[in-house]
């Protein structure tokens, strides 16, 4: 999400009615938690990290063909220690991927990056905290989030049911400082590449590596449009299940 809001869920009430119950429910426990500062580095470069390669991905052909990508895995493990994987946001994943067990993951549920390309006003100012706003903007009314491992639920918030919500506020990158995100010339969001200053935001969930053997990572989010009346909100659901061979 580069900000951009988009309204295009149809069909989204039975959705949100299947999607409390996709999972089993479970006790809560943190011990896949990576902690602020995964591999030594904050969360808040971590997300920097993560938007300039996610810069570098081609998001609406992901879109086009989600259901054909089961054997063609979009990861990157980054050399200083961390997967990333997909973000989902407006789109369904499902794929089969190798990794290795000596690297956390990071899941990537609302999240957001302000730059002078896009259109939100607060992002034309050249101020640090418009960008900071901008970004923030991106990811303040969330539906949904659901996130397990091996048909284990490990965090989850949909209306009145949470599992290991105290760790939403660990997750947030907020007020983060600015960096120099670079666009290609290429990219999805259909914008100048170059040299920007940028900003990031949202909930970057870090789960420590995985044992070797074979593994199911699911995560899913709604999230709710700010514009519109009761009678006209619009939801962005996001889904990604990653089958992982971890070595």
């Amino acid at each position: 999400m580069h900000f951009y809001i988009l309204f295009c869920v149809a069909g989204f009430f039975i959705t949100f009615l299947l999607y409390n119950h996709v999972f089993p429910v479970n006790s809560e426990n943190t011990d896949f938690f990576a902690g602020r500062e995964p591999s030594n580095i904050t969360l808040e470069k971590w997300a920097n990290k993560y938007w300039q390669w996610w810069a570098t991905i081609q998001d609406d052909n992901i879109k086009q063909n989600a259901s054909t990508h089961l054997d063609t895995c979009i990861i990157h493990q980054d050399k200083d220690g961390m997967i990333f994987l997909l973000n989902i946001y407006d789109m369904k994943y499902r794929t089969k991927c190798t990794i290795s067990s000596e690297y956390p993951i990071l899941i990537p549920l609302l999240i957001g990056e302000c730059d002078p390309t896009v259109e939100e006003i607060f992002a034309k100012s050249g101020n640090i905290q418009d960008l900071q706003t901008c970004a923030m903007l991106a990811d303040e009314i969330f539906k949904a989030w659901e996130v397990a491992l091996n048909g284990k639920v490990i965090f989850k918030k949909s209306n009145n049911e949470e599992i290991n919500i105290n760790l939403k506020d660990m997750i947030l990158v907020r007020n983060n400082s600015p960096f120099i995100l670079n666009i290609p010339s290429k990219n999805s969001w259909d914008v100048i590449g170059g040299n920007y200053t940028a900003v990031t935001d949202g909930y970057y969930l870090p789960i420590k590596p995985l044992t070797p053997g074979e593994h199911k990572l699911e995560y899913k989010i709604i999230h709710q449009s700010k514009s519109g009346t009761a009678a006209t909100t619009r939801y962005i659901i996001g889904e990604g299940t990653y089958f992982l061979k971890v070595n």
